[in-house]
């Protein structure tokens, strides 16, 4: 587990074999074609980053324990990115390579 400090909010980058994941992100890697798997039934935002912080994708919505969300990011360049998943009580943060 990493952690680290962005515009004085604290951060974790979690793996997946962390056992408290709210939600599963996969695959890594890909073209740029991710799902992720909610756990946990909510109101959730999440938020697509590069390594600098900028933002490219975001969306908001309330997903039931078990269902699926598409995130087609496959205009993106190579690289490393970041996707946080916020809830009202909880975030976390999961690195993603795009090939």
């Amino acid at each position: 587990m990493k952690s680290g400090k962005e515009n004085n909010e604290t951060f974790e980058i979690k793996n997946a074999s962390d056992g408290n994941d709210r939600w599963t992100l996969y695959p890594n890697a890909s073209k740029g074609d991710f799902s992720m798997i909610f756990h946990k039934e909510g109101d959730y935002t999440y938020a697509v980053m590069d390594l600098k912080g900028k933002v490219i994708a975001n969306g908001r919505s309330y997903f039931k324990q078990g269902e699926i969300k598409n995130i087609s990011l496959n205009t993106l360049k190579k690289g490393i990115y970041l996707i946080r998943i916020s809830s009202s009580d909880d975030h976390e943060i999961k690195k993603r390579i795009v090939n």
